[in-house]
């Protein structure tokens, strides 16, 4: 909401849309009774000034509040004048001032006030309603949307003039469908968004800027919420049984970070970069999934003491995977943990740290973990309180536990397994009470006598320490049929016994 409310004071209203073919006819009140179930939803309080004309409604002394839940902060936002238009063709045309200033203005606790305010322009802006009063479809479309910030009092902070963001080329849909669930969803793209920020602490003699550009922005999402309820009250048990989904994908990108510290005399820079990424996220009432995935990202920092400079890292393709049920049942749901670096490297400046006659050898890196399995959720994770008590019970009881990949790979060493184990009731040596394991994982190291001797000389580990290793790898594991590979079956039985290749260990 605050992206693409921002986009054309919008966001003060939450609902930037789009317009499709018009079987019904819309009026502003419907559109406007559609607006204030979104924003009462999202636990604002509106006070505004309703003026009927002719063909529609005025809305002027806008201002919207939020008391921020489980805070004593409270947020007041003022918009401008808004206009609410009925056409012709049946729909409803949203009038907004191409130039506008927003002002949100917060009360702490303590006494304290921040106010900030910030100028949107929204040139060659549109925005229009269509449908009928049981599906709205709002369209907004804007060459460029500029949010800048004029003023930000109540800290000791000083923001430059020129801090803001820009977006090009912007294009909103949200369809609103009433009912119970209410249900929303909404697309936003931008061809591009360039953002610079800039402020500085006078009594510290610190500063930050910060600033960057990424291309090819777009945002979907949905959400349905149960009819009268406000999201900033609602319990848990409500919450659980929204359905939300979103879906973010962005082209290339760049930022750059100067940090400044005039008392040091330091001055840091930062620099990153992208290829594109996609973020995945959804949540029901069978649980969480995050997804995220990007590509060809790097980092190179500057300045910092006792560092070389530059130094920098690089990855060719990361992500993670997060996926995990949160309501109890007495059923298994399915679970799902996900790691992946591949590519990764570090510049030769880094490496000639501790290794300048490069005994190790360079090649990129690689991470990746990939696991599954079931699990009998045993408490409500959202209902929890704060007493460390409330968590003395055993809240995750695992059934299965897949290792569908392992891999990693750092200094000409490389290591891989897969797996499977079962978690079943009775004690047992190895883990006395329900749960215990059982089942296998086989796993293979390449290169890692190669590695052992590579520490050894750089002096990072004792003589002693790698022939303990060694020994310890020969317990364990048996020799590959290609030199320097070790291949192990580590299994733990039905009698709780682990084996290693077949002879027990424990």
């Amino acid at each position: 909401m605050r992206c693409s409310g921002m986009c054309g004071t919008v966001a003060a209203i939450g609902v930037l849309g789009s317009a499709c073919a018009t079987l019904a006819d819309v009026t502003a009140d419907d559109v406007w009774t559609d607006v204030q179930t979104f924003l009462i939803t999202y636990g604002y309080e509106i006070n505004v000034t309703e003026h009927t004309v002719s063909n529609g409604l005025v809305l002027r002394d806008f201002v919207i509040v939020n008391n921020v839940p489980d805070t004593d902060v409270d947020i007041h936002i003022g918009l401008p004048d808004l206009a609410l238009i009925e056409v012709e063709d049946g729909s409803v045309q949203i009038l907004t001032p191409e130039a506008v200033e927003i002002m949100l203005d917060a009360t702490y606790a303590e006494g304290m006030r921040s106010i900030v305010r910030v100028a949107v322009n929204q040139p060659g802006s549109a925005m229009r309603v269509s449908g009928d009063p049981a599906a709205l479809t709002y369209e907004y479309l804007a060459d460029a949307v500029s949010i800048d910030v004029i003023e930000v009092a109540g800290d000791d902070v000083a923001v430059a003039p020129d801090t803001g963001l820009e977006l090009q080329s912007v294009a909103s849909v949200f369809l609103s469908r009433p009912g119970d669930p209410h249900f929303y969803e909404r697309k936003i793209s931008a061809d591009s968004a360039t953002y610079n920020v800039e402020f500085s602490s006078p009594a510290d003699d610190i500063s930050i800027k910060l600033s960057g550009q990424i291309d090819d922005i777009a945002s979907t999402s949905s959400r349905e919420f149960l009819s009268g309820v406000n999201l900033s009250t609602a319990p848990a048990d409500i919450l659980l049984n929204m359905n939300a989904t979103g879906r973010m994908t962005y082209g290339s990108g760049m930022s750059v970070i100067d940090f400044v510290d005039g008392l040091l005399g330091h001055t840091i820079v930062i620099e990153t970069r992208s290829n594109g990424g996609v973020i995945n996220t959804n949540f029901t009432p069978r649980g969480l999934r995050y997804d995220i995935k990007y590509t060809d990202a790097s980092i190179q920092v500057s300045g910092v003491p006792d560092l070389p400079d530059p130094v920098s890292l690089a990855v060719a393709d990361a992500g993670a995977l997060v996926q995990f049920p949160v309501v109890p049942s007495d059923e298994a749901q399915d679970f799902a943990l996900g790691l992946r670096l591949q590519g990764a490297g570090m510049s030769d400046s880094l490496w000639d740290m501790f290794d300048a006659d490069k005994i190790l050898p360079r090649d990129p890196a690689d991470l990746i973990l990939d696991l599954s399995g079931a699990a009998t959720v045993l408490a409500d994770f959202l209902a929890l309180d704060t007493d460390p008590g409330s968590l003395s019970a055993t809240p995750v009881e695992f059934n299965s536990l897949d290792i569908n990949e392992l891999l990693l790979s750092f200094a000409g060493a490389r290591l891989t397994g897969q797996g499977a184990f079962d978690f079943v009731g009775g004690d047992t040596p190895l883990a006395p009470g329900p749960g215990a394991p059982r089942g296998q994982i086989d796993l293979e190291l390449v290169g890692g006598n190669g590695l052992l001797d590579g520490l050894v000389v750089l002096g990072f580990l004792p003589q002693q320490s790698a022939m303990m290793a060694r020994g310890m790898m020969g317990m364990l594991a048996i020799p590959g049929d290609a030199p320097d590979t070790l291949t192990s079956t580590l299994e733990i039985n039905d009698q709780g016994h682990v084996l290693a290749n077949g002879q027990r260990i424990q």
